[in-house]
C-alpha cells in the first residue's frame, strides 16, 4: 500500500473475537469488507482466534481482502481463555500500533458491520457504546437477559443497555489494557471520558447457534458485578417491627 495513502486516510483498527465459527467467520468478513470499503480509512482488522477445535483457524490463514486499504491479522491462541480475555488479547496486540481508533465487535454477524459508518462519524468521543434496540434470541434468554440488567442497575446505579460492539479512543484501549478487565462493557461504563451512543438492532447469527446459554450468561454477569468490586451498591430494606 503506498505511504501516501496511508497518510491522507487515517487507521482504524477493529478487533473481533473468534471461536468455532468456520465459515460463518469468512461470511462475516466478507460482509466487513462490503461495509468499509466505501469508507475513507485504512483498516487493521485483528481476528483473535480462541483455540477453535474446528476448521476456523485454517479457513481465517486462507483468507484475503479483496481491497488494498483493509489488511487482517490472525491472532492463534494457544488455549481458550474465554471471549473477554480474547478481546483483551486483542487489545495487547494492538497497542502496539500507531492506530488511535479501534472498534471491538463479535465476529458471528450479529454485530452489524452496516453500523461502523455511524461509529466513525463520532472520533471525538473516547467511547461510543452500541445501544441494543432489537434482539433475536429465545425468550427465556431475552427474560434472563432483561433480568441481569435489572440487577446490573440495581447493583452498580448504571445502564446495561450495550454490550461489546463499540468504538474506543487509544487511551481507552491502553486503559483497558492496564486494567485488566474480566467484563468489557462493565469497565466501559465505569469510564469517566466523553461517551457517545448510536442505536442498532442485534442481528441474527450468520448461521449455527448461539454460544450464549443461561449459564454462559450468569457467569458473564457475575464478571461484570466484578468490575465494580467494593463498588457494589447493597440495597438495603427496612425492616418493620
Amino acid at each position: 500500500m503506498p505511504h501516501s495513502y496511508q497518510m491522507t486516510h487515517p487507521a482504524v483498527t477493529i478487533i473481533t473475537p473468534c471461536f468455532n465459527e468456520g465459515p460463518i467467520v469468512i461470511k462475516f468478513l466478507q460482509n466487513l469488507e462490503a461495509a468499509i470499503i466505501p469508507l475513507p480509512y485504512t483498516f487493521t482488522v485483528v481476528v483473535v482466534d480462541d483455540c477453535s477445535a474446528d476448521n476456523t483457524l485454517s479457513l481465517l490463514h486462507s483468507f484475503r481482502f479483496k481491497s488494498a486499504a483493509i489488511s487482517l491479522n490472525v491472532i492463534a491462541l494457544t488455549t481458550n481463555a474465554g471471549h473477554q480475555a480474547a478481546i483483551y488479547q486483542g487489545f495487547l496486540h494492538a497497542k502496539a500500533s500507531e492506530c488511535n481508533h479501534f472498534i471491538v465487535m463479535d465476529s458471528d454477524g450479529q454485530d452489524a458491520p452496516s453500523v461502523i459508518p455511524a461509529l466513525l462519524r463520532h472520533l471525538d468521543a473516547d467511547i461510543v457504546n452500541v445501544v441494543r434496540s432489537k434482539r433475536t434470541e429465545s425468550m427465556p434468554f431475552r427474560v434472563s437477559y432483561s433480568v441481569y440488567k435489572w440487577l446490573f442497575r440495581l447493583a452498580t446505579g448504571k445502564e446495561m443497555n450495550y454490550g461489546n460492539f463499540c468504538l474506543i479512543s487509544r487511551k481507552v484501549l491502553l486503559d483497558a489494557v492496564e486494567a485488566n478487565f474480566s467484563h468489557f462493557a462493565a469497565f466501559l461504563s465505569k469510564q469517566r471520558c466523553t461517551t457517545k451512543y448510536i442505536i442498532a438492532n442485534r442481528e441474527p447469527r450468520l448461521g449455527g447457534r448461539s454460544k450464549m446459554g443461561f449459564f454462559k450468561l450468569m457467569g458473564h454477569a457475575f464478571r461484570s458485578f466484578g468490575e465494580y468490586g467494593n463498588e457494589l451498591r447493597v440495597p438495603r430494606f427496612r425492616v418493620r417491627s
